[in-house]
């Protein structure tokens, strides 16, 4: 099956070249699209990209290596890549925005108990000898 005037694999190769390129720029330049996920994380931009790609991978694949008609291949890469970017937003990204809203509440609740940083003000001497000053990135 051709579609303007390309085949399948050719489509699918160039569409997993590209989102492989646009997920590297998203884990470089991550913090400028971060806000974009914030009312429905399910449109992160990680899981988008991580869509495609594992759809036109999977799409590649198939019409390499799988007799069926390209209609099916589609449907079948559509499926795979919804299945295989839930697993990775369910057991990845979940997990790693957990981790870090608890390391930033760890951060505020040591910053204000231990610190005395009050309206996000930091004195200029401050201790740099504990683990959640290390890890929260104060130094002296």
């Amino acid at each position: 099956m051709t579609l303007f005037g390309y085949s399948l694999e050719q489509i699918f190769l160039v569409v997993l070249i590209f989102a492989g390129l646009a997920t590297v720029l998203v884990m470089f330049f991550g913090d400028a699209v971060e806000g974009i996920g914030e009312g429905l994380p399910i449109f992160n931009p990680s899981v988008i990209l991580s869509f495609i790609t594992l759809m036109s991978a999977a799409g590649f694949i198939l019409e390499k290596l799988v007799w069926f008609s390209s209609f099916w291949n589609i449907i079948a890469a559509c499926i795979i890549g919804t299945i295989l970017s839930s697993i990775f937003y369910l057991f990845v990204l979940v997990p790693l925005i957990n981790e870090m809203n608890h390391r930033y509440e760890l951060c505020k609740k040591y910053a204000v108990k231990n610190i005395g940083l009050y309206n996000k003000q930091i004195n200029n001497k401050l201790p740099y000898s504990s683990y959640y000053g290390w890890v929260c990135g104060i130094k002296q």
